[in-house]
């Protein structure tokens, strides 16, 4: 099972992250669902799989993970 992120902000920066992609992603169609009630991840695969790369690119793109090598399986 995924590790989900430190979940208290005095943790942060001091607790052993997981990697970004290990955490546990949730998948909404904010469009049908605006309570993002119905998490479509385990029906999506695929589409997380996708959202998922949309996300590392961008933050690839403005540098986000530039300050730790944690990330470099994500470049």
């Amino acid at each position: 099972m995924p590790a989900p992120p430190a979940s208290t902000t005095w943790l942060v920066g001091t607790a052993k992250m997981p990697d970004v992609l290990d955490y546990k992603w949730e998948l909404y169609n904010i469009a049908e669902d605006f309570s993002q009630a119905n998490d479509l991840a385990a029906k999506m695969p695929e589409k997380l799989k996708e959202m998922q790369a949309v996300f590392v690119a961008e933050a690839n793109k403005y540098q986000v993970f530039r300050w730790t090598t944690r990330f470099s399986r994500a470049s």
